[in-house]
């Protein structure tokens, strides 16, 4: 396998939007004083699935957050990832959450959202203002 420095090589115009995402938690964690160290390695990225470690906790930066929704890939990282938290970022408008990857699987566990299908993955839409999502930026 070809390893790419960043997501826009491995992923195109995907990758390219989660770069910015990424970026975006980079710059917050600098202005806010939060200890942030990249995992931009294949280890990190294709074993683990984390981006980064803010303050030693593992985190998954997804940039997928539009009209107060959340996409969560049900079959994918929400089962997958190893990181401990995930930091939606809202891109348009510049907002950072954040949440325990146990809560978010608690949470499709036992209650209602809407699935749809997009290229062949099951996904849920879930909102941002769930009880155990903050809001960083």
């Amino acid at each position: 396998m070809v390893w790419y420095e960043n997501s826009e090589d491995r992923f195109g115009v995907r990758g390219n939007i989660g770069d910015q995402g990424e970026a975006l938690v980079q710059q917050f964690c600098l202005d806010t004083g939060r200890v942030w160290k990249d995992c931009n390695d294949y280890h990190s990225q294709v074993i683990l699935k984390i981006d980064c470690l803010v303050d030693s906790v593992s985190v998954d930066v997804k940039t997928n957050v539009k009209n107060n929704k959340h996409i969560v890939e049900l079959d994918g990282w929400l089962q997958n990832t190893s990181a401990e938290r995930i930091y939606p970022v809202d891109l348009i408008n510049k907002r950072i959450y954040s949440y325990n990857i146990e809560d978010m699987r608690q949470y499709i566990d036992t209650e209602r959202y809407y699935v749809f299908f997009s290229n062949g993955k099951r996904l849920a839409s879930v909102s941002i203002h769930l009880p155990f999502i903050e809001r960083l930026l």
